[in-house]
């Protein structure tokens, strides 16, 4: 997981990032927090690759839901693609720390 904003999201994208050992088609994005946010604030995951590539894979937890998914989308990934998650937080509700990320590789 990443910051917003191109030199924080390179920074920390080596912290995190995962390198793909074969090629995947990713799907079912799903984020579960560990508290709510509160009413008008938001957090939303997006799963990026080779650090400068956001996909269409996102989720967004808003207001009072602890849970969000995406079962829409799906990437195609190739080995070698270094692929991690940004996190982006809207509002100045409680802080919602991620108890759960998954996704599906196929």
């Amino acid at each position: 997981m990443f910051t917003s904003g191109p030199q924080d999201a390179q920074a920390s994208f080596a912290l995190a990032q995962v390198n793909l050992p074969k090629t995947y088609t990713t799907s079912l994005l799903n984020v579960v927090l560990q508290t709510v946010h509160g009413t008008g604030n938001s957090r939303t995951t997006t799963l990026w690759f080779d650090t400068i590539f956001a996909t269409t894979l996102t989720c967004t937890v808003s207001d009072t839901s602890t849970t969000c998914s995406d079962g829409t989308h799906s990437q195609n990934l190739i080995a070698g693609d270094v692929v991690a998650f940004e996190v982006q937080t809207s509002g100045v509700g409680t802080a919602a720390s991620i108890v759960d990320l998954s996704w599906i590789c196929t």
